[in-house]
C-alpha cells in the first residue's frame, strides 16, 4: 500500500492540478482562431477535465497525458491554420497564355506545422508506451514477489496449515 500511495496525488495536489491543466486549455481556447479550433478545443477540453473530475484518485501520468493531447490538439489547430493561410504570391499561367498571380499556403509554413504535429503525437506515443511498459514491470514485481513470499510460507514447517 505504501508503494502506490506515492503513486496517486493527495487532494489538495489533486485540485491544484486539474485547476492548472484547466488553466492551459483556458490559455489555448484564447489564444486559438478560428471556430472550428476553438470547437474542437473546448470538446478536448470537457473530455479531458470530466475525466480527471470523475476519477477517485489522480495520477501525475493522468495530468501529464492531459497536457500532452492539449499540445497534439494546438500542433492539428496550427497544421490547419498554416494550410488556410494564404500568404505566398506565385505567377500562375492558364490554359489561354495569361498570366495572374494568385495567393496561396507557404509550404514551409506547412511542413513545419506537419512537422510539430508529428513530433507532439510521437511524443504522445512515447509516453503512453513508457506508462504501459512501467505497469508491466511493476506487475512483473509484484507477481515475482507473490511467488517469493508464498514459497517461503509453503516451506516453512514452524507454520500449522491455518
Amino acid at each position: 500500500m505504501n508503494k502506490n500511495a506515492d503513486e496517486y496525488l493527495d487532494t489538495i495536489n489533486s485540485a491544484f492540478a486539474i485547476q492548472d491543466i484547466e488553466r492551459k486549455y483556458q490559455d489555448a481556447l484564447n489564444n486559438t482562431d478560428g471556430l472550428k479550433n476553438q470547437q474542437a478545443l473546448k470538446d478536448l477540453m470537457d473530455e479531458q477535465l470530466g475525466i480527471l473530475r470523475n476519477k477517485e484518485k489522480i495520477t501525475q501520468y493522468d495530468i501529464d497525458r492531459a497536457e500532452k493531447l492539449l499540445q497534439v490538439e494546438q500542433a492539428r489547430a496550427a497544421l490547419e491554420d498554416a494550410q488556410a493561410a494564404k500568404t505566398s504570391m506565385r505567377l500562375r499561367r492558364d490554359s489561354q497564355g495569361n498570366y495572374s498571380y494568385e495567393y496561396v499556403a507557404d509550404s514551409g509554413a506547412i511542413d513545419d506545422a506537419r512537422g510539430n504535429l508529428a513530433s507532439a503525437q510521437n511524443d504522445l506515443y512515447n509516453f503512453d508506451k513508457d506508462r504501459y511498459q512501467s505497469n508491466l514491470d511493476d506487475m512483473l514485481s509484484a507477481w515475482k514477489e507473490f511467488q517469493s513470499e508464498y514459497k517461503d510460507i509453503i516451506t516453512d514447517t514452524a507454520l500449522s496449515e491455518q
